[in-house]
């Protein structure tokens, strides 16, 4: 899995840019276990100058369990 993120800023141009980005993303264990998992970053192009120290990530939460059939 991957995904990118783009921010364009004119030649010349000094604006700044800070944000957080926040995203979750679900996954299943060996067993088919379904989880769901929270992540954030924050990136600034002024102070920290690329991505900052700031980031979290949740403890990974029980969706669904798998089904034994």
């Amino acid at each position: 899995m991957s995904f990118s993120i783009i921010t364009k800023i004119s030649e010349g141009n000094n604006e700044e840019v800070a944000d957080a980005v926040r995203f979750k993303v679900r996954f299943r264990d060996l067993v088919g276990h379904l989880y769901e998992q929270e992540f954030e970053f924050e990136y600034n192009n002024y102070i920290a100058k690329g991505f900052s120290g700031k980031s979290f990530s949740s403890v990974p939460k029980l969706v669904k369990e798998m089904i034994q059939g």
